[in-house]
């Protein structure tokens, strides 16, 4: 370059008035490019802080639901067992009851046939004493028509001879 173009360059008022400008800009823009940089910087902080705290909600958020999932699945662990257990007892009940039916019914039929067997007993009691009764009643009827007081005499001596022949049989 040729120093003539170069003192007048520095003569010019358009390349000082360039040169105030580059070194306003410059000195403006180097404070404010911090104050912009540490905003930014502060801003990036931030958003890292709510990205971490966001990690941790959603870090708490799956063991919470873990916990969920697993008291999920101990209650249908639990409610099975315990329908199990339920069907299980109203099958021991269902048994238990179907066993006392049978049990009263033998008693009840045990009940009955003595009851039955009682009353045959009373039955026949009754009619052999009425069969007896009559018999009797017929005998004496029979014996008061058909006896003269000569049988009458003949019968007791024969009795008592029967009555002395058993008394020396003894």
């Amino acid at each position: 370059m040729d120093p003539s173009a170069i003192t007048s360059l520095f003569q010019s008022p358009s390349f000082w008035l360039a040169c105030v400008f580059i070194t306003f800009i410059a000195a403006v823009i180097r404070p404010l490019g911090k104050v912009i940089i540490t905003g930014l910087d502060s801003r990036a902080h931030e958003i890292k802080d709510r990205i971490d705290e966001a990690f941790g909600i959603r870090e708490e958020a799956q063991s919470f639901l873990g916990l969920c999932k697993k008291n999920h699945d101990n209650s249908a662990i639990d409610a099975h067992s315990y329908l199990a257990d339920t069907q299980k007892g109203i099958l021991h009940m269902k048994e238990q009851a179907h066993n006392d039916f049978l049990t009263e019914c033998a008693r009840k039929n045990k009940n009955i046939t003595q009851k039955i067997a009682l009353s045959e007993h009373i039955a026949i009691q009754e009619v052999q004493h009425k069969l007896v009764s009559t018999s009797i009643a017929v005998s004496t009827s029979i014996i008061q028509e058909n006896i003269t007081p000569k049988l009458h005499n003949s019968l007791i001596d024969e009795a008592i001879k029967v009555i002395q022949s058993t008394k020396n049989f003894q």
